[in-house]
């Protein structure tokens, strides 16, 4: 199913799969289950959508009842007489009563990203009172959509609880989260379930995208000091997430951006086509006289430099007197 999502939506391929349920075993129900949900949240098929929550025995929660009822943006067979949707829906009423689909973290997870789209934080709180009810253990990846959604509904503090909860209680860590906070403009507070997930690059990652829009540039220095006294180290993705944002919003020319890449490429964080193309993207903006020859050596080289805790001016005029 998953090799088909760039294709669209298929009623076939996803009766067939529907079909092969009884035949596996539970941890492989819940991978294909998991495989149809991603697609019907691709496709905005609501009805597909439904159909698979109930099957995860999940239609007793607030998000179901939401997707029932918003039909809008369905993307319904144009035909629901047809042979596909009709074998699609005797098979659904099969594996209903006779097949029982645990869902796992991964489905929670999608579920939650689905609620940061909708800006639904109610149906957030109640999958993960649920996912804690089923004894289902949570991972980085389902913080890191948690916090999505409560950055989609415009409560940053419930984020950076999260963080105090989830870091080690140091006063240096502790300090940083009073700094951000401080610079956080006012917004709603609400108690959350603990979630017990040590810290991870991919939770940080995720509070930056969600601070930037608020804090700018600013947010990166302190969450990157986080990272640094949990021990852990930048990835690519944070890489990604800083040159974008100097590309699109602060406008960063051509050879800052390289240079700038320079400085914060190290042995584990190396630029890969993406950045590249962000480069080329800036190159070919309005104005810019800079060509692809001239830039092309400055590009930044393995093994050089590592992320400074200093602003991206400050690093370029460091760059720059060398």
């Amino acid at each position: 199913v998953a090799a088909y999502r760039s294709l669209g939506p298929d009623p076939l391929v996803r009766t067939h799969a529907l079909q092969a349920l009884p035949h596996t075993d539970g941890k492989t129900q819940s991978f294909v289950l998991n495989s149809i949900l991603q697609l019907c949240i691709d496709a905005h098929d609501t009805e597909w959508l439904s159909l698979v929550l109930q099957i995860f025995r999940l239609d007793h929660l607030d998000i179901f009842r939401i997707i029932k009822l918003d039909t809008a943006v369905s993307c319904r067979d144009d035909d629901d007489n047809s042979e596909a949707h009709i074998r699609a829906s005797s098979s659904f009423h099969l594996l209903r009563s006779s097949v029982n689909v645990v869902p796992d973290v991964v489905t929670y997870t999608m579920l939650l990203h689905l609620a940061a789209q909708r800006r639904d934080v109610s149906s957030a709180i109640g999958l993960l009172v649920h996912m804690q009810g089923a004894g289902v253990t949570p991972n980085s990846s389902l913080v890191a959509a948690l916090t999505r959604v409560l950055f989609a509904v415009d409560m940053p503090k419930c984020v950076l609880r999260i963080l105090e909860d989830i870091c080690p209680a140091t006063s240096a860590i502790q300090q940083i989260l009073d700094d951000i906070q401080s610079r956080l403009p006012q917004s709603s507070d609400m108690p959350l379930p603990l979630v017990d997930v040590p810290p991870t690059v991919e939770i940080f990652n995720a509070v930056v995208d969600g601070l930037m829009p608020l804090l700018g540039l600013d947010a990166f220095q302190p969450i990157l000091h986080l990272v640094g006294l949990c021990s852990l180290e930048p990835d690519s993705c944070t890489l990604q997430m800083f040159i974008r944002y100097l590309n699109t919003t602060e406008q960063a020319d051509p050879r800052t951006l390289i240079l700038i890449l320079r400085d914060i490429t190290s042995v584990k964080v190396q630029p890969s086509g993406r950045y590249l193309e962000i480069v080329l993207q800036s190159i070919l903006w309005p104005g810019q006289s800079h060509t692809v020859s001239q830039l092309w050596n400055d590009l930044p080289q393995p093994h050089v430099g590592y992320f400074r805790m200093g602003s991206p001016a400050a690093t370029h005029q460091g760059r720059a007197g060398d």
